[in-house]
């Protein structure tokens, strides 16, 4: 009944709505005050590598599961404005929007990452399919940062 998995993960955008509505309502105060056009526009692309367990109830060819695991998420924040380029470092630096480790870091940032697992398995013999919602939690930062993602897995049995 237990299982044991590994999983990859790239997002292109976990940055949060409320640090994308403070973009954009600093950009319309610039452009107020200056009368220039301010267009900001803010991603957090991110990697996840993810080892963790789950449990099988039942017998059969559809077996609801449960599970959780852990492991390491990779983050770059990027915030750029249409006529000046990149202006993550300013952003902050100026308008103190976001989380300064994530915003001033010159590559990324790697963080612990927690998740927890829910779907239904498919399959018979040595190969099966399993269809989950994950629930994942970045550990160490100033913002919370959780996300959910619905996802397919493919699995061989030894």
């Amino acid at each position: 009944h237990g299982q044991g998995y590994f999983a990859v993960s790239y997002f292109n955008n976990l940055m949060s709505t409320s640090l994308s509505d403070d973009l954009d309502a600093t950009a319309s105060r610039l452009a107020t005050a200056t009368g220039d056009r301010w267009a900001f526009t803010g991603k957090d692309r991110g990697v996840t590598v993810v080892g963790g367990g789950k449990y099988l109830f039942g017998a059969g060819t559809f077996r609801p599961f449960v599970g959780g695991g852990a492991g390491l998420i990779n983050l770059k924040r990027t915030v750029t404005d249409a006529r000046l380029g990149d202006v993550t470092r300013a952003v902050f630096n100026d308008f103190d929007l976001g989380d300064a480790e994530l915003s001033l870091a010159t590559e990324s940032v790697i963080k612990p990452l927690v998740e927890g697992a829910f779907g239904v398995e498919m399959g018979s013999g040595r190969v099966h399919f399993d269809v989950g919602v994950r629930y994942r939690q970045a550990l160490g930062l100033s913002e919370s940062l959780n996300f959910t993602q619905v996802g397919v897995g493919f699995g061989y049995r030894w």
